[in-house]
């Protein structure tokens, strides 16, 4: 075969797991060339809060993970997670010469430092640390922003070739089924990339693969996430026998769907004066206590004897305090930020007001009947939260009393909410040194994963993790492949 480009460790997508593996495989001596689908880099990292978890006790931490992970995933990957994970910082202070500070948080909903603080081992977990790089940036933006450009002066500063707009088309093999290199679609055509010791996936989910997600999400959901996450790593991985875990996994937030923009915008409140309420008129959670990235399990409930999904739309109903307190959207709204068209959110929500994305009212009946519900259902779902959140006492859903405020205060406003996925979890089953492994959970040899592609999460999602976890195995691969042998072709 006539191979285009030759080098020792090919990188396939340039987030988080990506930029780490390359400049581990690059520390440890390897000539590295990253390849990355979108004409910038970051992926879904740079959408994302971009926090890092800091963890305070492996021992303890590692008995949390194992609780939350399924069955399968091994004790020994959970460990190298764990134990990699917690000099991360130290890493990343050396590698990148960034900083950290402690992450700050919009109130509603709720992003925890420890969901499920019922585990054994949740007071292990510490907070969330928020990326302070060398050459500063934007003060406006979101977390993952400041990963990314902590994460890309190290790349920079070690020359890493990169190659953007050039995604993985399919994995190439020799007589022995082992990966030694890539055929890759540019801009100016398809190439052919020699990789002698390995090539490390690093390219993501599948949140906009609509196909994808019918088959293994059941539906099809809207995304927040990068455009360029189609599931390339699935497929090419796929086509070697690659086993598949997690598919059902996602990161799923709620958002804001608006009449003048294609991309949802995810959601974020200031005050606690408000609520959910499905197309029927009825609150159906916790509104203070459903963690953000576990929106999919109550938003996507299905009426199976309709064939309905009655929270896909919901509205939210919020008043003055809500809207005087701040603007109402997350601190990582999507990749809406990246629209030309759009102009951001305005600081009093007032823009969006009169566009007519918020729907306002000066009696809950007028807003009701907006809404379209039936004389009487809007204000009685409101008296009956405005009953709990004045008594302290929420006895169908148990939301926090000081977390709800009662909606009082005039005038009442209301906007439609759907779930977004931030990211999926599902793809090819990796060991605890990120080796693909086949249906015979035997590693395919030279082929390594991190990251969105095959997360050790499943079902349960603990917020930070996907960041923690894509820079802990993004290292572990990145050092593993760069001290191979070269491999024959």
């Amino acid at each position: 075969m006539k191979w285009d480009k030759v080098v020792d460790v090919l990188v396939v997508g340039l987030g988080a797991a990506g930029g780490c593996a390359a400049i581990e495989a690059h520390d440890n001596g390897a000539e590295v060339l990253v390849i990355e689908a979108d004409k910038v880099p970051g992926g879904n990292t740079r959408l994302s809060g971009g926090t890092l978890r800091v963890f305070l006790d492996d021992k303890k931490v590692y008995d949390y993970y194992r609780a939350v992970f399924d069955d399968t995933v091994k004790d020994e990957l959970i460990h190298k997670f764990v134990d990699v994970s917690m000099s991360s910082h130290d890493w990343f202070r050396e590698k990148c010469e960034c900083d950290f500070r402690v992450a700050g948080k919009v109130p509603f909903p709720p992003a925890p430092n420890a969901v499920w603080d019922f585990l054994p081992g949740a007071d292990g977990l510490g907070g969330r640390s928020q990326f302070v790089p060398k050459d500063g940036g934007d003060p406006d933006m979101n977390g993952g922003y400041y990963l990314i450009r902590s994460l890309m002066h190290g790349v920079n500063k070690r020359n890493i070739e990169i190659m953007y707009e050039t995604r993985g088309l399919e994995l190439i093999t020799n007589s022995k089924k082992e990966v030694i290199g890539m055929k890759a679609s540019t801009p100016g055509g398809t190439l052919n990339i020699r990789a002698k010791k390995g090539i490390c996936l690093t390219c993501g989910g599948f949140n906009r693969n609509k196909e994808m997600q019918i088959n293994y999400l059941s539906q099809e959901l809207m995304a927040q996430g990068t455009l360029c996450s189609v599931g390339d790593g699935l497929t090419m991985t796929a086509k070697l026998g690659a086993k598949m875990w997690h598919m059902t996994g996602v990161s799923c937030g709620v958002s804001y769907k608006v009449k003048d923009h294609e991309q949802p915008i995810a959601i974020g409140m200031h005050a606690p004066n408000y609520m959910y309420v499905d197309q029927k008129g009825k609150r159906f959670l916790n509104e203070s206590g459903l963690d953000v990235h576990a929106m999919a399990f109550d938003f996507t409930a299905c009426e199976a004897e309709k064939m309905a999904y009655p929270r896909m739309p919901a509205w939210m109903i919020f008043d003055e305090n809500v809207r005087a307190a701040g603007p109402i959207i997350g601190h990582c709204p999507g990749i809406i930020q990246e629209d030309p068209t759009w102009e951001g959110w305005s600081k009093d929500n007032q823009r969006e007001i009169e566009k007519g994305w918020i729907k306002k009212a000066y009696t809950i009946a007028d807003l009701g009947e907006q809404l379209g519900y039936a004389p009487g259902v809007l204000e009685k779902a409101v008296a009956d939260y405005n009953q709990a959140a004045l008594t302290g006492y929420d006895p169908e859903f148990k939301r926090d009393c000081y977390k709800m405020g009662p909606i009082t205060k005039l005038p009442f406003y209301a906007i439609q909410l759907w779930p977004a996925l931030l990211n999926t979890q599902g793809g090819p089953m990796h060991d605890e040194y990120g080796r693909v492994l086949d249906t015979d959970e035997k590693p395919i040899e030279r082929l390594f994963a991190a990251g969105e592609l095959g997360s050790i999460v499943n079902k349960f999602y603990p917020g930070g993790t996907n960041i923690t976890e894509a820079i802990a195995m993004g290292r572990v691969i990145g050092e593993f492949t760069a001290k191979l042998d070269d491999v024959e072709e």
